[in-house]
């Protein structure tokens, strides 16, 4: 059973009536559904003392969705943009590794299709060098703890990305038929909850393999910028924590964070 959250303030009361009216289950999550926000992560953020474990909500459009390193992510109709928050938080150094997890959902989805795609390490999903999906993982402390995962894919329409000179957007339905974003939303919730119905444990048990094998651009050279440092190297697959692991001159090397490109990428970058 559900377990259901004190609402102490009636003004906190009323909008925990509102949101609940229009909810529905699947599974075990609760999904709302808006046409338009300015973000999903905001919309729950702003929510987080009335919304209880296992909620979702999905948009029709998103006006200013939100990307890894603070930058936009286009969402015109007909893409799935969802955020999942749990409570309370999962240990937060799982942030990463739950950002592969459905990374490696969206492509077993994406092969059942017929398509290829592959993981951009550490949150991307790419088929046909082109960005498909993207995830974000945030957690924090707000009265309790919680993490709120986002989910973007770009399902009916390639979306407009200006300044973008490299890894361009693209979308399923260029690889061919795109389910809808109810549809897909169901089936990312149904996986994640197999695959990971202990948040106490590791997300990546089991599955750095899976992953390894298909990770963008594996065996070969790319670049890694980590602000003041760029590192060029091969890479070789995920540790069992997530992070990349790269054969670079000097030896391997493993990292938490950066924004990978490949070689001849990183060297048109403005």
């Amino acid at each position: 059973m559900r377990k259901r959250y004190a609402i102490d303030d009636l003004n906190e009361e009323s909008i925990y009536i509102e949101i609940m009216a229009e909810a529905h289950k699947t599974g075990c999550w609760l999904v709302h559904t808006e046409d338009s926000v300015d973000s999903t992560q905001n919309w729950v953020k702003g929510r987080l003392s009335v919304l209880p474990d296992f909620s979702v909500v999905i948009a029709a459009a998103q006006t200013s969705g939100r990307g890894r390193l603070g930058r936009t992510w286009a969402s015109p109709p007909g893409g799935l943009y969802a955020s999942i928050l749990l409570k309370p938080s999962p240990p937060p150094e799982f942030a990463p590794r739950v950002s592969l997890l459905i990374a490696l959902i969206l492509c077993e989805i994406l092969e059942d299709a017929g398509l290829v795609p592959s993981v951009k390490w550490p949150n991307d999903v790419i088929v046909e060098g082109r960005k498909v999906a993207g995830i974000i993982a945030e957690c924090g402390n707000t009265s309790s703890s919680w993490f709120i995962l986002g989910v973007g894919v770009n399902l009916s329409s390639v979306p407009d990305v200006p300044g973008r000179d490299h890894l361009p957007a693209g979308a399923w339905c260029s690889s061919g038929p795109a389910p809808s974003p109810h549809d897909l939303l169901a089936r990312v919730l149904s996986a994640l909850e197999i695959k990971w119905s202990n948040r106490e444990s590791d997300p990546l048990s089991g599955r750095v393999d899976e992953i390894t094998g298909r990770l963008w651009n594996k065996g070969k050279r790319v670049k890694i910028s980590l602000g003041s440092e760029t590192v060029i190297g091969k890479v070789i697959g995920i540790s069992d924590a997530g992070s990349l692991i790269l054969s670079t001159d000097s030896g391997e090397r493993r990292f938490v964070s950066g924004e990978l490109l490949t070689v001849h990428e990183g060297s048109m970058r403005k």
